[in-house]
C-alpha cells in the first residue's frame, strides 16, 4: 500500500471499525427470521440496507465531498436501516425465537456445537480479508489503477457472490433436517439440487456481467485506465463463478451435516491457504497476468477439494453413509 493509497483505508477502515457493531448486530435477526421461514422479510431488511448504500456512495463520496469517508458513512447508514428492520420483523413477526436475557442459560454442549459450526463461517470472512488484502499488495506494484480497477472488479464480483450465498443459506435447513431424519436419499437430492441451481445460475449470470463488463464498470470510475483494468480483472474472476457457487454449496453442507474439519478445509482454502500459494507462484512465473488469473486457479483447486471431500464422506463408502 502506497502512501496515497493509505490514507484513503485509514480514514475508511477507521469508521467502519467504530460501527462494526451494528453489522454483528445485523447477523442474528437475518438468521432468526430465515429460521422462523420469514426469509422474505430477512430479504427485505438486507437488500433495503444495501439499496440505500448504493444511492449513498455517490451522494457523500461527491456530492458532499467526503471521499472514502462517506463511502464508509453512507454504509453505516444502511446497516442503521437493515438493522431497524431485521430487528422491527422479528420483534412483530417471530412466533418461536424470542429473547428473554433473564431466562439466557446455554448449555456448554451446545456451546462448543455453535463454535465447532460457526468456527468455518468466520474463518471465511477472514480468508476474504486476507485474501484482498493479499491481491492489493501484488498488484499494487503494477500502479494505483490496477489496486481501483481490483476493488471495482471485486465489488460487482460480490453481487454475484451473495446472490449464490442466499441460495446456499435457504438450502442449509433442508439439508441439516434430513441429514438429522438419515433421510439420505432426499439429503443428496437436495445437495444435487443445491450444486445445480448455483453452478447454473453462476454461468449464466456471468456471461451477462461478463459481456456488460466496461459499462458496468464505468458506472463506478470515468478514468477510462482504472475502468479498463477493472473489466479485464472482472472478466476473469468471473470465468470460475461456477466454481465458486460449487465451492459456497461444500462449505455450507458441511457445517448442515456437522463435519466442522471439512467446513473449515473448504473455509480456509479458495481465499486463504489455494490462494496464497496461487498467487505467489503465478505472480513469479507470470507477473501481472499471473496475479489476475491466480483467484480463478484457487476457485478451481478449491472446487476439486471440495468435491473430493464431499465423495470421501457422501461416497458408498463414506464416512457419513458407514454411519447409516
Amino acid at each position: 500500500m502506497t502512501p496515497s493509497t493509505y490514507q484513503y483505508a485509514n480514514v475508511f477502515y477507521e469508521i467502519m471499525a467504530v460501527a462494526s457493531i451494528l453489522i454483528i448486530i445485523s447477523l442474528v435477526p437475518i438468521n432468526t427470521l430465515r429460521t422462523e421461514g420469514l426469509a422474505t422479510q430477512s430479504m427485505i431488511g438486507t437488500a433495503t440496507g444495501t439499496v440505500l448504500k448504493i444511492f449513498l456512495d455517490p451522494l457523500f463520496i461527491f456530492g458532499f465531498h467526503l471521499g472514502a469517508a462517506g463511502a464508509a458513512l453512507a454504509t453505516v447508514v444502511g446497516y442503521i436501516v437493515t438493522d431497524t428492520i431485521l430487528i422491527g420483523y422479528t420483534v412483530k413477526r417471530a412466533r418461536y425465537l424470542q429473547v428473554y436475557i433473564q431466562q439466557m442459560r446455554i448449555p456448554l454442549a451446545e456451546v462448543k456445537d455453535v463454535l465447532m459450526i460457526g468456527l468455518p463461517a468466520s474463518m471465511t470472512n477472514f480468508m476474504t480479508m486476507l485474501g484482498t488484502a493479499l491481491m492489493n499488495n501484488f498488484l499494487i506494484v503494477y500502479g494505483a489503477n490496477k489496486v481501483a480497477g481490483f476493488g471495482i472488479a471485486i465489488k460487482v464480483e460480490t453481487i454475484v457472490i451473495m446472490v449464490l450465498v442466499g441460495f446456499c443459506f435457504g438450502s442449509q435447513a433442508l439439508i441439516g433436517y434430513n441429514y438429522g431424519a438419515r433421510n439420505r436419499q432426499r439429503l443428496k437430492k437436495i445437495i444435487q439440487f443445491d450444486l445445480l441451481v448455483n453452478v447454473v445460475f453462476a454461468f449464466i449470470i456471468a456471461l451477462g456481467l461478463m459481456a456488460i463488463a466496461p459499462g458496468l464498470c464505468s458506472l463506478f470510475m470515468k478514468n477510462q485506465s482504472v475502468v479498463s483494468s477493472a473489466s479485464y480483472m472482472l472478466r476473469w474472476f468471473l470465468i470460475t463463478t461456477p466454481f465458486i457457487g460449487a465451492v459456497m454449496v461444500f462449505t455450507t453442507m458441511f457445517q448442515s451435516v456437522n463435519q466442522p474439519l471439512e467446513a473449515f478445509v473448504m473455509s480456509i482454502s479458495r481465499q486463504g491457504v489455494v490462494f496464497a500459494a496461487v498467487i505467489f507462484i503465478m505472480a513469479a512465473a507470470m507477473g501481472y497476468q499471473g496475479v489476475v488469473v491466480s483467484q480463478p486457479v484457487a476457485d478451481v483447486i478449491t472446487a476439486i477439494i471440495g468435491l473430493g471431500l464431499y465423495y470421501r464422506d457422501f461416497g458408498p463408502k463414506g464416512k457419513v453413509t458407514e454411519k447409516w
